[in-house]
């Protein structure tokens, strides 16, 4: 479930190093780089400022709390291009932003955690793999389904695969609690 986090996470992350911008300077029409720019920034400052601040939020809320948060920026931001609202990108951008530090400290602190203290770096490192696919994989997806429907309706798209993706590790999650309570119960019974 942690890799699922990272995935999702890391994946709106390059959206928004890579598309964000021109999101907003197209759909939008900002014309001003700087607040093109100051987009990633902010998303990238949040991420950075929450994982400092939620450092004790433990990861089985951080994870669900993170995806939910990345999730509703991620339809907030479709829904500012209708409205014509600048305000809500900067809303989602700062959403995304605490969503990614929150879930990403929390998915890499569960790895940490249960990784055996000798195979640390390999379960690390193995982890490192997920996230590099969900910045990679996805955000290509996305430019190429762009290319041929424009940005917009790829953002349509991509919010759908966001959601499913988040959605699925959110049952994954709840199935595991569940599963591992059930377990702990029977060991004290």
């Amino acid at each position: 479930m942690a890799g699922g986090t990272a995935f999702a996470v890391w994946s709106v992350t390059a959206f928004f190093m890579s598309l964000a911008p021109s999101y907003v300077m197209t759909l939008l029409h900002v014309n001003n780089l700087a607040v093109a720019g100051g987009v990633v920034f902010l998303m990238l400052a949040c991420a950075s400022v929450t994982q400092l601040v939620t450092r004790g939020i433990s990861p089985r809320w951080a994870m669900p709390i993170g995806l939910a948060l990345i999730v509703l920026a991620v339809f907030g931001l479709l829904w500012a291009v209708p409205a014509h609202a600048l305000w809500m990108v900067v809303v989602s951008t700062v959403l995304s932003g605490i969503g990614q530090g929150t879930a990403f400290l929390g998915s890499m602190t569960t790895v940490t955690r249960v990784a055996p203290p000798r195979d640390t770096a390999r379960v690390v490192s193995s982890f490192y793999v997920v996230v590099y696919c969900g910045v990679g994989a996805p955000v290509l997806g996305l430019g190429l389904v762009a290319q041929r429907i424009g940005l917009y309706g790829a953002m349509l798209y991509y919010a759908a695969f966001i959601a499913i993706v988040a959605s699925g590790v959110l049952i994954g999650l709840w199935v595991w609690r569940k599963g591992v309570r059930a377990a702990l119960e029977s060991l004290s019974a």
